[in-house]
């Protein structure tokens, strides 16, 4: 069962096994690249920021953030980014980043509205994207995410925050409870 909750700490200081964070097209990076130095691995790497795109940066000597790991994960245009895109964008991060045990992300904050609304989509995102049903399976290799943090502003409403994830934690467990029996 993964664990979700709500904070503002900065992304470069989120001691998490993997952080996730977007990547808009063009010049524009998404929320904790700066923050984290990775702008220019961004560049280095000729990545684009399209749909789809990622690219793995793993915590060496003399890095700026604390995490393990950061998927930089391509979601393409910013005006074409809502709710709807930041769960598929998490959703197809989460099937791979299970074995790091536990994934923070600043996705909620690069979706304008409310800021309840998009912690829960983003937790909802990495939250259903890690289900795999495996119950049957004598040698499955698929470890899943044991804790979900999603990152909000120094200036976000926590309360707003932790209500949003607190209710994609209940959505989550029961499409989860729902698919295992389907399955």
């Amino acid at each position: 069962m993964t664990t979700f909750s709500f904070s503002t700490d900065a992304p470069a200081a989120v001691k998490a096994g993997i952080l996730i964070l977007p990547v808009f097209e063009g010049p524009d990076v998404g929320p904790g690249v700066k923050e984290t130095g990775l702008e220019q691995a961004y560049r280095d790497a000729r990545f684009t920021g399209k749909k789809g795109e990622s690219l793995l940066v793993t915590n060496r000597d003399g890095d700026r953030f604390a995490a393990g790991a950061v998927l930089l994960q391509g979601v393409g245009a910013r005006k074409e980014f809502d709710l709807v895109a930041m769960r598929r964008a998490l959703g197809r991060a989460a099937s791979s980043v299970g074995r790091f045990g536990h994934a923070a992300t600043t996705f909620a904050q690069a979706v304008r509205g409310d800021r309840g609304d998009a912690a829960q989509a983003a937790a909802e995102g990495l939250g259903l994207g890690a289900y795999r049903f495996d119950r049957y399976k004598s040698n499955d290799d698929h470890e899943p995410l044991s804790t979900v943090t999603v990152l909000g502003s120094a200036r976000a409403d926590g309360k707003s925050g932790r209500e949003g994830v607190r209710r994609a934690e209940v959505l989550v467990d029961a499409v989860g409870w729902a698919r295992d029996l389907v399955n």
